[in-house]
């Protein structure tokens, strides 16, 4: 079992924790589409805090403007639920970085404690343990919120006139990205805890 370690109540905790910040992506997604005009794509970033789309991917390209393709406005539309959306993977990846951060500081500061009480190899290898575990159990509920984003994005361009397939490559694109940054990510936080451990 993957979160063997980790107890019921504690992993509730954290299921709990990443789903309130889905929640809250998912409602600004959400109030975004309703407040946000067609075509003002990303209006709404620069008050949120980090607006960095560093391995943001662009929208993919749309042929024939004006001439048989995709008009100005649908355009303009698909622009704006990626830039929406693209908002929200940034507010994920923020509260990620946060939750690594905070797991570092809580490891740090439980390692000086077991060893200004005198604890040894064994009761460092539980601790360990126990913050793999939960960086472990914050990574599923990463995962299963940008899964449910992607979804919601593709549901979102195909409704905007995206097509299917530039919908699909464009969430292959996204995934793999995903999957770079949780990589980084994972070592990041490895490298940062084997300091204490």
């Amino acid at each position: 079992m993957l979160f063997n370690n980790l107890g019921n109540d504690e992993k509730a905790v954290i299921d709990d924790e990443v789903e309130r910040i889905t929640q809250a992506i998912i409602d600004e997604i959400l109030n975004s589409d309703t407040n946000q005009n067609p075509g003002v794509a990303g209006t709404e970033t620069e008050e949120d805090g980090d607006t960095s789309t560093e391995g943001i991917l662009p929208p993919p390209s749309q042929n024939g403007e004006g001439s048989g393709g995709v008009s100005q406005a649908k355009e303009d539309e698909i622009a704006r639920v990626i830039a929406t959306y693209e908002n929200g993977f940034v507010k994920l990846k923020n509260e990620g970085d946060a939750i690594l951060d905070r797991l570092v500081e809580e490891i740090k500061a439980e390692y000086k404690a077991l060893k200004a009480s005198g604890g040894g190899k064994v009761d460092l290898l539980k601790l360990g343990t126990s913050y793999t575990n939960k960086a472990k159990a914050y990574e599923s509920g990463l995962d299963a919120s940008v899964t449910l984003l992607l979804a919601k994005m593709g549901e979102d361009l195909r409704s905007a006139g995206m097509s299917d397939t530039e919908v699909k490559d464009y969430v292959k694109r996204l995934e793999a990205e995903y999957a770079e940054m949780k990589e980084k990510r994972q070592d990041l936080m490895f490298d940062k805890a084997k300091e204490y451990l």
